[in-house]
């Protein structure tokens, strides 16, 4: 059964899609996997080397990543790292953001990065940050956008209440 903060979300896809189902538009319908096991979950966690916030977690156990969670923006799951190498789009956005970008919002430049997800043109990108590492979990940047989530259920209410984002960006 899904929690009611991803229900919320593919609830809204489904509906999007049912609006306009063209692909070159709308983000397709989202796209749940089968869950991940729990020690697929202890193993991305050692590949992420930062402990797994409990609601990212809760999703994974879920469902093991999400196609189209926004608009042309996946969530990556255990499936997603391949035997422990990070999505080539989450690898190739981290290094453009790690530096100077994570100093520039008071991250340390070398804090480690997991990311959760990237768009389709590597312009946006979600990552996993440390406990106490800056003043949330993850980290949303990309297109000018910069944001802060204590959870990962915050990134999902903030999907479909676009108005929460204020609550949780720099600058």
């Amino acid at each position: 059964m899904l929690s009611d903060w991803v229900f919320n979300v593919v609830d809204l896809r489904i509906r999007e899609n049912l609006v306009d189902p063209d692909p070159e538009w709308m983000s397709p319908a989202p796209g749940l996997r089968p869950p991940a096991t729990p020690d697929q979950v202890a193993e991305l966690e050692q590949w992420m080397d930062q402990p797994i916030e409990p609601y990212y977690a809760e999703f994974l156990l879920q469902s093991d990543g999400m196609a189209h969670f926004g608009h042309f923006m996946p969530v990556f799951g255990w499936c997603d790292w391949n035997g422990g190498m990070p999505p080539k789009p989450g690898s190739a956005f981290r290094s453009i953001i790690q530096g100077g970008i994570c100093r520039d919002c008071g991250l340390a430049p070398d804090v480690p990065l997991a990311p959760v997800s990237v768009n389709d043109d590597g312009a946006v990108g979600i990552f996993m940050i440390p406990p106490g590492a800056g003043p949330g979990r993850f980290f949303w940047v990309g297109n000018g956008d910069l944001a802060f989530f204590p959870t990962f259920r915050e990134i999902f209410e903030c999907e479909v209440e676009p108005g929460r984002w204020r609550d949780y960006a720099v600058g």
